[in-house]
């Protein structure tokens, strides 16, 4: 990883709002990283549910489907942007 001249690394830490379409909010979430990986950011960190509405209030299985293979489409949305920014 190339640091700058002061020896700092620049992070990028993601927070927005979620629909309850996981392509829309994988969609909102790239481009946020993309904005941040212009902006400096070498580092980015999403929230830990960026493609779903907040779910964990009370147990339903309807949201197993949300869960998907690693790698699967969200790292390799992350991968195809990361390879963008060297």
């Amino acid at each position: 990883m190339k640091r700058s001249s002061s020896g700092t690394v620049k992070l990028g830490l993601l927070q927005s709002s979620c629909s309850p379409d996981p392509a829309a909010n994988l969609k909102k979430t790239l481009a946020l990283a993309e904005l941040a990986a212009k902006q400096g950011a070498k580092i980015i960190c999403t929230q830990e549910l960026f493609r779903s509405e907040y779910f964990c209030q009370a147990e339903d299985h309807k949201y197993f489907q949300l869960a998907e293979p690693i790698p699967g489409p969200s790292t390799a949305a992350f991968q195809k942007l990361a390879g963008t920014h060297p």
